[in-house]
Formats: structure tokens, C-alpha cells, sequence
């Protein structure tokens, strides 16, 4: 056993790493898609709506989430899109800030749904604002996938609109 105390540097450096990491698992399900063989800038669009925390207390965390969720959809688009019942599509990212407060959640999340046509959730950080934008999903019947919530209670509602990725 050691005593030796991690310094603050060391500590950030482990936070920012599991944050990458979780946010690696949030970027996994757009990369299970099947991909289509013709360039995305050519094709209709699929609006993926995400609420994150882009302003207050956790906004380093949402700003890591939302480049995660950046990256995979380029990534996805440069490869030819997805398809999807024999049509292929590219993927647009459109993502509100809910600044960790989960009414905001509620709200953005409606409004990802209504004003912006989204019809597929990705996960939001923490698991208040897992839990409100759950309600949104099976209320509205629009498929939400969470990488990973501490709190099983978000699951345990009975609400076949809401995917996780890790138990």
C-alpha cells in the first residue's frame, strides 16, 4: 500500500481522464450504425438532439461531451452517412445547453423534439438530467441512449425509450 496523496494536478488529470473515457462511450452507439456508400453532403439528414451542461459548474464536462458527440458524427458523415431501412442519411448534431439544471433539461429537450424535428436522443451528463430528458423520450416516444448514469433509477421506470450502454 502507498500513502502517497495524489496532487490536485494529479487528481484534474485523472478526472479530465475518466470524463474522455465516458465520453468515448457516449460517441459508441452513433458508431454501431450501419454506414452508407455515398459521400453525406449528398443526402438527407437525421437530427440527433443532445441537452448538456455548456455553461456553469459543469461546463468542461459538457464542452468534452459535445466534442465527443462532434467527432463521432463527422466521423460517421465522412464515411457515407448511415442507413436506415435501405435509405442512407447523414447525421446532424444539434445540441442545447440545459447548464446541469434538469427543468432546463425538460425544456431543451421539448424543444430538441418540437421546434427542431429531432427524432433520436443522445445522453445527457449526470443523472438529474438523465431522469428528466427520460421523461421527454417516453413521453414524446423518441428513442434516448445514455452511455452511462450512476443512478439505475433513471432504467427502472419501465421506459422502453431510454437505451443504455453500460449496465
Amino acid at each position: 500500500g502507498s500513502d502517497v496523496t495524489p496532487t490536485a494536478g494529479g487528481r484534474q488529470a485523472a478526472m479530465t481522464a475518466r470524463i474522455l473515457r465516458r465520453a468515448g462511450r457516449l460517441a459508441a452507439p452513433l458508431l454501431l450504425l450501419t454506414f452508407a456508400p455515398v459521400p453525406a453532403a449528398s443526402l438527407e439528414t437525421i437530427p440527433l438532439g443532445c441537452t448538456l451542461p455548456l455553461s456553469g459548474l459543469q461546463e468542461n464536462t459538457g464542452r468534452l461531451y459535445r466534442k465527443a458527440y462532434e467527432l463521432a458524427v463527422d466521423w460517421i458523415n465522412r464515411h457515407g452517412g448511415i442507413r436506415v431501412a435501405g435509405r442512407e442519411y447523414a447525421l446532424r448534431l444539434l445540441c442545447r445547453d440545459d447548464g446541469g439544471d434538469p427543468a432546463r433539461t425538460t425544456r431543451e429537450t421539448e424543444a430538441l423534439i418540437a421546434a427542431e424535428g429531432v427524432s433520436f436522443l443522445l445522453g445527457p451528463f449526470g443523472s438529474e438530467a438523465v431522469r428528466a430528458a427520460a421523461a421527454v423520450a417516453q413521453s414524446r416516444r423518441v428513442p434516448l441512449v445514455q452511455a452511462a448514469v450512476e443512478s439505475r433509477e433513471a432504467y427502472g421506470r419501465g421506459n422502453r425509450w431510454l437505451f443504455g450502454m453500460l449496465p
